[in-house]
């Protein structure tokens, strides 16, 4: 299961309502009902009782809510961390091209770089 339907089972099981869901994800109703027949097939049991005033949790749905809220918090977690090490690493290209720079404008001085990590200079 992936984040996305993590996150739309979540906001379905929190509004009680498929409509409400849809608007929330910014989608239709009828893909919030796809991604939740998805859900329950993969499963292989359904999540929610539905009724024309909306879904309420099934017994096996009540069940593993907060094992969903678990692995979509985790799943935010890591995205969070994979972007920050992204931005990160953009961050020591940019310094890195900004010394390959200013060594290749001043070919003729060598100065030393401490390099952060280690302590060591380059």
């Amino acid at each position: 299961m992936d984040h996305r339907k993590l996150q739309t089972l979540l906001t379905v099981a929190a509004s009680g309502s498929l409509n409400a869901s849809a608007e929330q994800l910014h989608c239709t109703q009828s893909a919030v009902t796809q991604i939740m027949n998805t859900i329950e097939n993969e499963l292989g049991f359904p999540v929610f009782n539905r009724t024309n005033r909306g879904v309420t949790l099934t017994a096996e749905g009540s069940a593993i809510m907060p094992y969903v809220t678990a692995a979509e918090q985790a799943l935010s977690e890591l995205t969070l961390e994979n972007r920050k090490n992204r931005s990160r690493q953009a961050d020591t290209a940019s310094r890195r091209n900004l010394f390959q720079h200013q060594y290749h404008a001043h070919a003729r001085y060598y100065f030393r770089v401490p390099q952060a990590a280690s302590g060591r200079c380059i």
